[in-house]
C-alpha cells in the first residue's frame, strides 16, 4: 500500500489492542521518524515517543473532549518551537507519519487539548523554548480491517465544491479530492483552495469568539491537508512549491499559504 492508498485506507482508529508494537515495528517508527518531511525546515521540531500509554492516560482527567475516551498502548507528543507557521509545519510533518504508519497496518488518532506545558512536566524532556502542539494515539487496531478498507470518496467529507473554487482540470480534481480526505479537528474540514491559474491560495475558515479555540487546530489542519495535496501531486508528476505570497486577502478567511506549481 502506497501513500496515495493510505490517504483512502487510513481513518481514527479509537479502540486499540491492549499489546503494544514489537521491537521491529518500533524500529521502523525510529526510522520514519529520523526522516520525517516538514514543510518548513527552518522550524525545529521534536516527535517524542511515549510507549508506556499510561502516562498519557493520567492527564485525561484534566481535559474533556470525545477524544480523551481514545486510550492506545502509546502516543507521540509533539512539541515545536512557537514561530509562524509552526502548526501547519507540525500537521504536515505528523500526517505524514500517519499516512506511512497506515501502510504498517498501525492505527492512529489525532488528539488536541494538550496545549499546556505543564501538563508533560516530568515526563518529557521538552525544550525550554518548545511548546506541546499535538498528541497521536497508535498502535494495532481491535480491528485491522479497518486499515485495509476502501472508505467511499464522500463519507462524512464536504463535497469537492464546497472546498475548493476555481478550474480544474481532471489532475486537479484528484488532487482536491486526496485533500478532501485528510482528517480534520471535529471533522471540520477548515479548508478552502483557491485556485488561479498556476497559483492556488489555501485559507482556513475564521472562527466565531464562541469556537476560537479551534483557530490553532485549523492550521494543524491545514498542514494536513497540504500533506495530502502534495502526495497527490507527486502522484501526478507534478512540481509545486509551497510558499506564502501577498495579497491575498478575503473576508472571513484567514490566509495560510499558496501552492505553486512550476
Amino acid at each position: 500500500m502506497n501513500l496515495m492508498d493510505a490517504i483512502y485506507k487510513r481513518r481514527s482508529i479509537r479502540k486499540y489492542k491492549t499489546n503494544g508494537l514489537s521491537s521491529e515495528e518500533f524500529k521502523e517508527l525510529e526510522a520514519l521518524l529520523s526522516h520525517c518531511p516538514k514543510l518548513y525546515e527552518h522550524i525545529p521540531m521534536d516527535i517524542h515517543v511515549v510507549k508506556d500509554g499510561k502516562k498519557v492516560h493520567a492527564l485525561f482527567s484534566g481535559i474533556i473532549n470525545s477524544y480523551t475516551k481514545v486510550t492506545a498502548p502509546h502516543y507521540l507528543v509533539v512539541t515545536s518551537e512557537d514561530k509562524e507557521g509552526y502548526l501547519e509545519n507540525v500537521g504536515f510533518a505528523i500526517e505524514h507519519i500517519v499516512l506511512e504508519l497506515a501502510n504498517l497496518g498501525i492505527g492512529t488518532c489525532w488528539i488536541g487539548g494538550f496545549d499546556k506545558k505543564a501538563l508533560f512536566s516530568g515526563m518529557l524532556p521538552m525544550k525550554e523554548n518548545h511548546v506541546p502542539a499535538i498528541v497521536i494515539a497508535f498502535g494495532h487496531p481491535e480491528n485491522p480491517a479497518q486499515l485495509t478498507e476502501l472508505i467511499d470518496v464522500s463519507y462524512k467529507r464536504k463535497s469537492l465544491k464546497e472546498i475548493s473554487f476555481g478550474s480544474l482540470d481532471n489532475d486537479w480534481t484528484y488532487i482536491m479530492n486526496a485533500v478532501r480526505r485528510a482528517p480534520s479537528g471535529i471533522n471540520g474540514q477548515p479548508w478552502r483552495l483557491y485556485k488561479e491559474g498556476s497559483i492556488i491560495n489555501l485559507y482556513t475558515v475564521k472562527r466565531s469568539f464562541i469556537t476560537k479555540p479551534l483557530e490553532a487546530m485549523n492550521r494543524i489542519d491545514a498542514g494536513i491537508a497540504l500533506c495530502h495535496l502534495k502526495i497527490a501531486a507527486e502522484s501526478k508528476n507534478k512540481s509545486i512549491h509551497i510558499k506564502k505570497l501577498d495579497n491575498n486577502h478575503i473576508e472571513a478567511l484567514n490566509y495560510i499559504t499558496s501552492i505553486v506549481e512550476k
